[in-house]
């Protein structure tokens, strides 16, 4: 039905739209962590960028999880919205159980990551079950802003001599061009952009 392609049509946009936002934000805090962490905190917080590496992959995974948990919501499913959410949970605290006493933070830091992903994952097939996902759409966005950051991740490391503000200027303008060219962000988008945030 109409409702039912102007649903999933919406849902794909917002996809990418978290995507659009996630996945840069990730790289350029995991490949930056460093620089950024002995900038804030000194050198000898060192050990924390690790931490801050494994904890930030899982800032995807967050925001997918809202849209999925959204869209449960909306389809009448916040009863298995709430499952999945206490299985999550549940999962979680055994993990660090383990983890913590075995790897320490670390441990920690990639319970965090597994539990998210793995939420994300349950999610998914949940969502499917009752709602037809975009899958192409949404692996569209994913090939798009990942092939960008990507290209971003190669800037970064080309400059880490530069020092971290220069990588910054190049990482978001490198980023941003791939983004144009490969069709993830138009022209008009950023003009709705401009629009929303213009002062009035």
């Amino acid at each position: 039905t109409a409702d039912h392609d102007q649903a999933r049509d919406l849902f794909a946009r917002a996809f990418h739209y978290l995507t659009l936002l996630a996945l840069p934000i990730t790289v350029g805090m995991a490949v930056l962590a460093g620089p950024i962490v002995r900038l804030v905190y000194g050198p000898t917080y060192d050990p924390a960028v690790s931490l801050l590496t494994i904890a930030i992959l899982a800032l995807p995974f967050t925001f997918w999880n809202f849209l999925f948990a959204s869209l449960l919501n909306a389809i009448d499913r916040q009863v298995q919205n709430t499952i999945n959410v206490a299985i999550a949970m549940v999962l979680s605290l055994g993990g660090n159980l383990i983890a913590v006493p075995l790897w320490g933070t670390a441990g920690a830091a990639w319970v965090i990551l597994i539990a998210n992903a793995g939420l994300a994952l349950v999610n998914a097939l949940t969502s499917q079950r009752h709602f037809p996902l975009p899958w192409g759409a949404m692996m569209r966005s994913l090939l798009q802003v990942g092939t960008a950051c990507t290209g971003v991740v190669v800037v970064l490391l080309l400059m880490q001599s530069f020092g971290l503000v220069p990588q910054l200027i190049a990482g978001i303008g490198v980023g941003c061009i791939l983004l144009l060219l490969l069709g993830a962000v138009r022209i008009r988008d950023l003009q709705t952009l401009i629009t929303t945030f213009r002062p009035r």
